[in-house]
């Protein structure tokens, strides 16, 4: 096992690129795989103006909350799309963070999304 640990948020967050991790992984043998350790916060009321898709990109975001550049790897709902009433203005989001200091600068400070002051805390999941 091979454990490669980035000194910075924008490292990682460009080698985890979807265009860059393949070429990464392509010169180890033809077993090797790669996994992030996520670092998981909950963003409750978040307004549901805010629509991240997987290309979405968060540098803003990152910038106006005094986080680490490619720090934040993902945002998603806790409940699916699908399951939003009409009209509804407000949701929860799951926030994953590439770099544990940002993800506790989150918590610590809360974060502003689409104008909105926002108050986070860590993820726990329910045990299985």
């Amino acid at each position: 096992m091979i454990i490669l640990e980035a000194d910075l948020a924008t490292t990682a967050g460009w080698l985890w690129h979807k265009a860059v991790m393949p070429s990464f992984i392509s010169h180890f043998d033809g077993t090797s795989t790669a996994d992030l350790s996520l670092f998981s916060i909950v963003a409750e009321f978040v307004p549901t103006s805010f629509h991240p898709s997987p290309s979405f990109d968060f540098k803003a975001m990152e910038t106006s909350n005094d986080l680490g550049l490619g720090s934040i790897a993902e945002a998603k709902p806790l409940k699916d799309l699908g399951y939003w009433k009409e009209g509804q203005h407000f949701a929860h989001f799951l926030l994953s963070f590439s770099d544990q200091k940002s993800a506790n600068t989150a918590i610590f400070n809360g974060l502003v999304i689409e104008g909105a002051c926002i108050q986070v805390h860590k993820f726990i999941p329910e045990p299985t």
